[in-house]
């Protein structure tokens, strides 16, 4: 069964990546997806730490990580594709690389940014820093 890392944001450009990979499972491929939202609230942490303690910082984003992840559960129980899914906390291409390894996932779908891939790479996304961190195969969908 092949394993597939899709890091999602709430986005139309996250949808469509798992839009995709819902439409290889209903070609007759085996696959399991760990569906994945990464929080990086370390910008932030400083000057809300003067406001709320780490407990409830880390509960706060977690929830925010559980809302982003809400639209693709959906499709997927719908799709009634077998998956995993977690909430991590870091910078977001090297966690979604990182998770992807431990995970043991066989590969990485995301959505770009929607400006085209010549545009992603320029500004910098996260796409393309996963495509460069990454040792897996990384399929980017617009």
């Amino acid at each position: 069964m092949l394993k597939i890392l899709v890091p999602v944001d709430g986005s139309e450009n996250a949808k469509r990546a798992l839009a995709h990979v819902i439409e290889l499972t209903q070609s007759g491929l085996p696959l399991q997806v760990h569906l994945l939202n990464v929080q990086s609230p370390l910008q932030s942490k400083i000057s809300l730490n003067a406001i709320a303690s780490q407990a409830t910082l880390d509960a706060y984003f977690h929830e925010l990580g559980d809302e982003a992840l809400a639209a693709g559960l959906a499709l997927l129980n719908q799709a009634r594709v077998p998956y995993q899914y977690s909430v991590e906390f870091g910078p977001p291409a090297k966690t979604i690389v990182d998770e992807a390894q431990k995970r043991g996932c066989h590969r990485i779908v995301m959505g770009t940014r929607g400006f085209g891939l010549i545009s992603n790479l320029v500004v910098g996304s996260i796409a393309y820093q996963v495509v460069h961190l990454s040792t897996l195969p990384v399929t980017l969908v617009q």
